[in-house]
């Protein structure tokens, strides 16, 4: 086999982080090669790195026999000589410095975007569906949070909502969430969507300013565990007011949608299967996909989900051109609608496919 190198921070890089259990601050190599594997890291974290790895072999600069003052291009040559690699691939964003230094030396370089933590990532273990459920527990109960604020508001002057006696914005609520997330053990990266009106019709518009009632207002939490690393991630549309006739039966089309998805997901059915039950239930019940006058699309225009593990978006896909969904896998159905008079919805839950069917987190 040809080994793989990876180069990152492993606590902001989810493939080493998996293949190598070990969290560091600065940057670090793995070396994926079967049982010549490698962790290969700085004096500093050699000690930590040895206990809290996950039994594959660790490297410093002594142990490779790298002289003082040398850079990782030369902690990659020495841990692939070492080895008797000739050979080796890499990421699209590995350091060219690194690939040259290896080229230089006479190791051939190839780019692969797949790699082994990819395949690895695709299934999750009981434990990490466990991780990822805690995870939503927190997202579940921001959620909570504001639903409880959104149908407790009053509307004021405009339509614009109050609650606790103040101006409901989404600033307001996101501080709320966030909040939530802290009694969990959770961060959000500042990302958290609470987008009100025509806001929700871009899709990863934050939102910003009073909430209002009689419009749909989009809520998209996707915390992430500082404990485990692991995400979770939720969607629900909100409405204060009396809704349309017009907007019940766009948020009923989506639930719909939704359930249709939850239902059919199994192992072996592929991403692009469950992306055309969406798309056929939207064309049945009467929803069309377009484009506005100034560009921006409108109807459902992004895929209907994707896996949820130490990233927020990673494989597999259900889209359209998604692949063979495996037992073990968790994903996420997240079909929505947007229309600029009409604001957007979302519904979005995470799910692992057993042999079952869906089982929603």
């Amino acid at each position: 086999m040809t080994p793989f190198l990876y180069y990152g921070f492993s606590g902001a890089d989810p493939d080493i982080r998996s293949l190598s259990g070990f969290i560091a601050p600065d940057p670090v190599m793995f070396l994926a090669a079967g049982k010549k594997s490698a962790l290969l890291v700085s004096m500093m974290e050699y000690g930590r790195a040895c206990k809290e790895s996950n039994g594959c072999a660790v490297e410093n600069p002594t142990t490779l026999g790298v002289e003082t003052g040398k850079g990782m291009d030369v902690w990659a040559l020495n841990a692939l000589k070492k080895r008797g690699f000739g050979a080796v691939e890499v990421p699209p964003a590995f350091p060219l410095y690194i690939v040259r230094a290896l080229e230089a030396a006479g190791i051939k370089v190839e780019i692969n975007k797949e790699g082994p933590a990819r395949e690895r990532r695709l299934v999750k273990t009981e434990s990490e569906i466990a991780n990822i459920a805690a995870t939503q527990k927190a997202a579940r109960a921001a959620m909570r949070v504001a639903e409880h604020a959104i149908k407790q508001a009053e509307p004021g002057r405009g339509g614009v909502l109050r609650f606790g006696g103040k101006i409901l914005t989404s600033a307001v609520l996101r501080t709320l969430v966030r909040a939530e997330f802290v009694k969990h053990n959770c961060i959000d990266f500042s990302d958290t969507i609470v987008a009100g009106g025509i806001q929700a019709c871009d899709c990863h518009q934050r939102g910003e300013g009073p909430l209002k009632t009689g419009e749909f207002i989009v809520c998209d939490f996707f915390p992430k565990s500082l404990e485990t690393g692991y995400w979770g991630d939720m969607t629900r549309t909100f409405f204060n007011g009396e809704i349309s006739a017009e907007q019940r039966k766009m948020h009923n089309a989506v639930k719909r949608a939704h359930d249709a998805v939850i239902k059919a997901l199994k192992p072996g059915v592929t991403g692009a299967d469950m992306h055309k039950i969406v798309v056929e239930t939207f064309k049945k019940t009467g929803f069309e996909n377009g484009t506005n006058p100034d560009g921006t699309p409108f109807g459902f225009f992004h895929g209907t989900g994707h896996g949820v593990g130490l990233d927020i978006h990673e494989g597999p896909s259900l889209s359209g051109s998604g692949g063979p969904l495996p037992e073990n896998a968790v994903v996420t159905v997240e079909p929505g609608l947007y229309y600029q008079h009409l604001g957007g919805v979302r519904i979005e839950d995470t799910v692992v496919i057993t042999k079952n069917g869906a089982k929603i987190l």
